[in-house]
């Protein structure tokens, strides 16, 4: 099983919406939710940054051996950057942000993978795990 958490409504395709640290880095960099609790996020995306490995994201797409159709999935099991997921995610809703629980047995094809999570191409809309796509979401086109 795979675990993720993103940014969005039950009524969005989840497989189309952004991972909840790409907007963490954006609201530590713009200082939106106040000095305390930018530096209570920056705390914790600085705890990632020393003990999550990086997807080689950058070189890879570079040279376009993946597509732009790539995600992060946390293993669903139990590990300690899974576990810090929680208070990250409640500053995030505490903000305003809604943020979705997600998991899944078919994330797509894997590209990458290290302990704590894998990269997997998000499958195309016949190969999408339909429990997680809203009903009105399944005809929506990829972009």
């Amino acid at each position: 099983m795979f675990v993720r958490f993103v940014v969005g409504t039950v009524a969005e395709n989840p497989y189309w919406l952004n991972g909840v640290f790409e907007l963490a880095y954006r609201l530590r960099e713009n200082e939106s939710l106040g000095a305390a609790r930018t530096e209570q996020l920056a705390e914790m995306l600085d705890w990632y940054k020393q003990n999550l490995p990086v997807p080689p994201f950058e070189e890879v797409l570079a040279a376009r051996r993946w597509s732009d159709r790539v995600v992060c999935w946390f293993r669903g099991i139990r590990n300690e950057p899974l576990r810090r997921m929680w208070p990250l995610v409640n500053l995030l809703e505490e903000a305003g942000t809604p943020v979705r629980f997600i998991t899944t047995a078919r994330p797509g094809r894997i590209l990458y993978e290290d302990s704590f999570q894998i990269v997997a191409e998000t499958p195309g809309l016949r190969e999408q795990d339909w429990r997680l796509v809203p009903r009105r979401c399944r005809a929506r086109k990829w972009r």
